[in-house]
């Protein structure tokens, strides 16, 4: 593992941080024109189709049945055992016990904790911030590669943000380049590589294998999401090592598969202290019965558990803000809507109706981060400039 570490050309790892120094990047990466704006999958372009109807022969000969209406009649009937309803359940016990069983779904029982045998292998310094690369063990035998970035006065301990990155060549990919504007904005960010992506990939770098990754771990009992969500549980463990981190003030977030992993990280683990999700919460029928998205997103059985909004739900009272574009076609708005709706009642009953916020923005499947950062401005003040710089 180490040996393709140190082989990786500089300008590959710290693709991002080459970014900060353009300046304009990011801008130019979230309002380019729909032509040349970066996409996460082309496909997620094209309507899913599903199969042709049966000529008139085979219909006379085979009983109505469509493949489609079969599916959609079973998630219409579906009645989630821990729904969260207001008036019935008492938030807190409700949490808890989802909890409990939304771990069991994603296997985190069957995870074995390691030491996390952190090591800083590089650092490299760039005008307005320093990168650390960083390798720590979230299981045996399991290494996470991440980027640590450290802004230039530096006034530690300081809010930091775990930056969950989605589908694409790994956390380099252009989609992703907004975390800079979390460090301009004098944040610590930690950007682990999510498993199966980048250095991480299943056969090549910058491939992905999302299906074949997930018929391995199901056969051995366990679940794609579950294994990702591992590493970034671990990666809370390494922040609360670094003192540059106030353990008081850590937050997440990401974009698509990357919101994903924001919200189960939220959702399952109360250090994180507020989180954004951008462009991934909506409901399970718009998601996947009406979209074609990746297999990713499949929790074995959760629909007879809970809707998504219940996930989300469980990071209440602490702070979420929902984005959606409004030509989104992955995750359409008018799923990100709904399940925001259903959201907002959990946060009503945790008395923090103010603590849900979305944003729906003019634009496609991307991060945007107007409300996003004045909210987090709100709920995670900057450090007191009095505070001794740690930089010196």
């Amino acid at each position: 593992m180490f040996s393709v570490l140190r082989s990786l050309s500089r300008r590959r790892w710290l693709t991002g941080a080459h970014s900060f120094l353009a300046g304009g990047a990011v801008a130019q990466a979230q309002s380019g024109s729909p032509a040349t704006r970066p996409h996460c999958y082309s496909a997620y372009d094209r309507e899913w189709t599903w199969p042709v109807p049966l000529d008139a022969e085979r219909r006379r000969e085979l009983p109505a049945y469509s493949t489609r209406q079969y599916f959609l009649d079973q998630a219409a009937s579906v009645r989630p055992a821990l729904r969260f309803q207001p008036g019935r359940h008492d938030i807190g016990g409700w949490q808890r016990e989802l909890r409990a069983e939304l771990s069991k779904r994603l296997a985190l029982d069957m995870q074995t904790k390691s030491p996390l045998s952190a090591r800083v292998l590089s650092v490299e310094k760039f005008p307005g911030c320093r990168v650390e690369k960083i390798v720590y063990q979230s299981e045996p035998g399991v290494s996470v590669p991440s980027l640590l970035y450290l802004p230039d006065k530096l006034r530690a301990p300081e809010r930091t943000l775990i930056h969950c990155h989605g589908h694409g060549s790994g956390p380099d990919h252009p989609l992703y380049s907004y975390k800079l504007e979390f460090v301009k904005r004098g944040y610590v960010v930690f950007a682990p590589e999510v498993r199966d992506f980048g250095q991480r990939a299943f056969g090549k770098p910058g491939g992905m294998a999302c299906d074949r990754t997930y018929k391995l771990a199901a056969l051995l009992g366990k679940n794609i999401a579950g294994l990702r969500l591992w590493d970034f549980l671990r990666a809370i463990d390494y922040l609360e090592t670094r003192p540059e981190v106030d353990r008081r003030r850590i937050a997440c977030g990401g974009l698509s598969l990357g919101g994903e992993l924001a919200m189960l990280l939220a959702a399952l683990d109360e250090r994180i202290r507020a989180s954004f999700i951008s462009g991934f919460l909506s409901t399970y029928d718009a998601l996947m019965f009406q979209k074609n998205n990746c297999i990713c997103y499949t929790i074995p059985g959760i629909m007879a558990l809970c809707r998504m909004s219940d996930i989300a739900g469980l990071i209440a009272p602490r702070p979420v803000v929902i984005q959606t574009g409004t030509r989104d076609n992955p995750v359409p708005t008018a799923g990100a809507q709904q399940a925001f709706r259903e959201l907002q009642e959990i946060y009503r009953a945790a008395r923090a109706a103010d603590n849900a916020v979305i944003d729906i923005f003019e634009g496609v499947h991307e991060f945007h981060g107007d409300v996003t950062f004045a909210e987090f401005d709100r709920w995670l003040k900057p450090a007191s400039p009095k505070k001794q710089d740690s930089n010196g």
